[in-house]
Formats: structure tokens, C-alpha cells, sequence
């Protein structure tokens, strides 16, 4: 069996790519070749080869069979990897309206267990809602003062300034002829 060595084309120079014409990178299409080859070998190897130089390496068909299986392996690997992933995924959006409401319910749970305001929530993951600062008394006037302002320029009133408005509209009296 000759040494294995770079494939040479017609002129003596190494020709890229031609240990096999299949060679991608792929994942899906490089799993496949694994299967098919490992398939190949194992059914039977081609008559009379009981050895085969890959990579600078000759191996027997039992131990090339085994190195193409550890390598398959990893593709199949990842190949169940994704579809538990994919079902994983698909179980927790099922599940999400669900256990977002859950999820909300139990935090209000603790929140109230142990005051809005409580320190204690952060050891849960909870801000604490804040206490606001008290107003100053100038806060307190531009506060009424804006109120106001917008009371009246959006005509808001209330019950007792509507009862104070006795305005009863008068309608000129109409006088009725007859047409001839």
C-alpha cells in the first residue's frame, strides 16, 4: 500500500481539496457522511483491505470504525442536545402566562407578609417600595396652586359650585301667524 500522502494533480502541484469531494462544513451534512461511512465500513470494507492510511495514520477497519463512531457521537450529541432544547423551550412558553401570574402573586405574597416598605424584601429580590418625602410648605402651595390652575382651565367643578349656578335660559317669546 503506498504512504499516504498530499493527492498531486497532472502536473505534480497538491490539488485542494481533493481527499474528498463531500468535505463540508456542514454540521448536519458532516453528520450524515459520519453515519454513511461508519455504515459503509461496517457492512464490509472493500475486497481485500484490511487497512486504511488516513491522515498519516493507518488504521484497521475496526479502529477507523471506532474513531469515525467517537466523532459521530459528538455530532449526535448535539443533534439531542437541540431537540431537548427545542422541547424545553416549548414546554416553558407554555407555561409562561401561567407562571408569570404565579410568579407575580407569590412576590405580592411576600411584599405583604412583610410590609411594602420592609428592608427584608431585598433578601427575596424585592425593592422596597419607597416612602415619599414629605412636602415642603412652599411644595405644598405650588401644589394647590397648580391644582387650581388646572381646575379652572379645564372648567372643572364641583358639586356645590354646580348647585350654586341658577342660570335659566330665556327664550324670546314667538309669536305665531297666520300664512295666507
Amino acid at each position: 500500500m503506498p504512504p499516504p500522502g498530499p493527492v498531486t494533480g497532472a502536473r505534480g502541484r497538491a490539488v485542494a481539496g481533493a481527499m474528498s469531494k463531500k468535505t463540508t462544513s456542514n454540521p448536519g451534512s458532516q453528520q450524515k457522511q459520519y453515519a454513511d461511512l461508519i455504515k459503509g465500513l461496517t457492512a464490509g470494507a472493500p475486497a481485500g483491505v484490511t487497512e486504511l492510511g488516513v491522515g498519516g495514520t493507518t488504521f484497521t477497519i475496526p479502529n477507523l470504525i471506532a474513531k469515525l463512531t467517537g466523532y459521530g457521537a459528538l455530532y449526535d450529541a448535539v443533534s439531542k442536545a437541540e431537540a431537548a432544547l427545542t422541547t424545553a423551550v416549548q414546554a416553558r412558553e407554555a407555561a409562561m402566562p401561567q407562571a408569570a401570574v404565579f410568579l407575580q402573586q407569590a412576590r405580592s405574597s411576600v411584599r405583604s407578609t412583610l410590609g411594602a416598605t420592609s428592608t427584608d424584601n431585598e433578601g427575596y429580590g424585592i425593592t422596597p417600595k419607597k416612602v415619599p418625602a414629605p412636602l415642603t410648605v412652599e411644595q405644598l402651595q405650588a401644589k394647590k396652586e397648580k391644582a387650581a390652575a388646572t381646575r379652572k382651565a379645564r372648567g372643572t367643578m364641583g358639586p356645590k359650585q354646580k348647585a350654586s349656578i341658577n342660570f335659566v335660559e330665556q327664550l324670546p317669546a314667538v309669536e305665531l301667524r297666520a300664512v295666507a
